[in-house]
Order: structure tokens, then C-alpha cells, then sequence
């Protein structure tokens, strides 16, 4: 039992079962390869693959239930989001991974924080927020400053993402063909938007992920499909799969 600040007791949490599910990309294998990391209501469990251990991401962190998570590429930081009650702000917490404390508690987001992810260098975060914020801001990891911050765009956003390899582009995707690539300026604070192109094509994206070249995203819709993205040209280029034995983009 561990006293907190206003007198009251808390009992000590010794050990989870279970996995709710909800969360996106909510379990995550850390780069040691030794621990997984999932959520569970606002708790954040860190467990150990091979050894019957468990560590706990409590003190300074969330009160409510944690929305969503990002690991950093090096293991070193995770960043994790949480669900509040609209109009109310929805703080982002910022752990340091060797010693699990929280080292910044970051709060501009209302509602909800949808997505997040830490560029490759470590030096940045992004974060989206949900229906009823639905702005993207560029952290600075090290200070927790909010660089700069942007309207995601006029339909729901629900996935925000570095290019792989880089910290100046974010691609941005969500309902209604809504699809975005950012150019990120740190000198000038900025990002700025520049439209996708899709053509007739007519989707809901849910999710994003580029190439190690950063030269191609690939956009995941409601209906199943995937949508091959130049970034260069910021032109569609196909979608798949057409035929599974034939393929794999049409």
C-alpha cells in the first residue's frame, strides 16, 4: 500500500492478466527483444517475454484509459496517449524506457489523442488528436515544447506517421480520402500540407506506413485494401491486392 498526495492509500498493483485489444498497434515487441509493452485501462505494462516479470508505467502518468502508443526506434522513449471526456484535455505522456519514468507530460489535445509516433533520430514526436480535436503538433522529445501545430485537415484524421529515416515529412490519413503529406520545418516552426492525389478513387484510411527509402507509403483502408503512394509526386499509384496469385498491385 503506497500513500499519495492528498493522504489517501493506494493499493500496489503486483501483476496484470489480460489484454483488452482495443488500442491500435497496442502490444509492442521493444527492440531488446526481452519485453513486450501493451496498455490496460490507464496502466501501461512492461513484461518481460522469457521471466515471470512485470514493471508498471503509473507514477505521473495517465487517469484515464490509454488510447494509443509509439516506441521510439531505439527503444529509449514511449510515448502514450489517453481517452478524456470531450472538452477536456487529453494529456500525452512521455516515458524514458530505462528507468520507466514519465519525463513529460505534454497538453494541447482535447477528447482524445488518436495517434502517435516518434521520429527515428528520437528528436520528435507527433501527435493527432481525435474527432473532436483532429490538429496535428510536432513535439520536441527532449524539452517537451510544442513546436508547431496544424488542422489535420476538414475530414477525421486517424493516423499520423514519420517517413521512415526522416524528420521532416509526416504523412496524415483518415476518412473521406483524406490523405496528407507534411512538410516539417523546425528552423520556422512550420508544417505544411500538400493534398495526396487519389483520383477517382474513393476510401477510409485507418493506417500508414512507408518504405526504409522513404519513398513510398502504403495507405490501409476500412475496406481491406492497401493504397501505394508516391511521395515525390504525391500521386496514387495503385492498389492492392488485385489477385493474391497474380500481382500484388493492380
Amino acid at each position: 500500500v503506497k500513500e499519495v498526495q492528498d493522504g489517501t492509500k493506494r493499493l500496489e498493483l503486483l501483476g496484470v492478466i489480460g489484454l483488452n485489444g482495443r488500442v491500435p498497434s497496442g502490444m509492442i515487441l521493444h527492440p531488446d527483444d526481452e519485453h513486450i509493452i501493451f496498455p490496460l485501462g490507464s496502466t501501461i505494462v512492461v513484461k518481460h517475454v522469457t521471466e515471470s516479470k512485470q514493471y508498471f508505467l503509473q507514477e505521473g502518468g495517465h487517469d484515464r484509459e490509454v488510447s494509443c502508443m509509439s516506441l521510439s526506434k531505439y527503444g529509449t522513449y514511449l510515448a502514450s496517449g489517453q481517452q478524456s471526456y470531450m472538452g477536456f484535455k487529453a494529456p500525452i505522456v512521455l516515458w524514458n524506457m530505462e528507468t520507466c519514468e514519465a519525463v513529460h507530460k505534454l497538453v494541447l489535445h482535447k477528447g482524445e489523442v488518436k495517434d502517435l509516433c516518434i521520429s527515428d533520430n528520437e528528436k520528435f514526436l507527433v501527435s493527432l488528436g481525435g474527432r473532436d480535436d483532429n490538429t496535428i503538433v510536432v513535439w520536441d522529445i527532449e524539452t517537451g515544447e510544442a513546436i508547431c501545430g496544424a488542422s489535420s485537415a476538414n475530414q477525421t484524421s486517424m493516423t499520423v506517421r514519420w517517413l521512415s529515416g526522416r524528420s521532416d515529412v509526416i504523412i496524415s490519413a483518415g476518412n473521406n480520402n483524406n490523405a496528407r503529406i507534411w512538410s516539417f520545418d523546425h528552423a520556422s516552426r512550420k508544417l505544411v500540407p500538400h493534398q495526396i492525389s487519389l483520383g477517382s478513387q474513393r476510401r477510409n484510411f485507418i493506417s500508414a506506413i512507408s518504405t526504409e527509402d522513404a519513398k513510398t507509403v502504403y495507405l490501409g483502408t476500412t475496406s481491406g485494401d492497401v493504397f501505394d503512394i508516391n511521395v515525390e509526386s504525391k500521386l496514387f499509384k495503385g492498389a492492392g491486392p488485385a489477385n493474391r496469385k497474380k500481382k500484388p498491385f493492380r
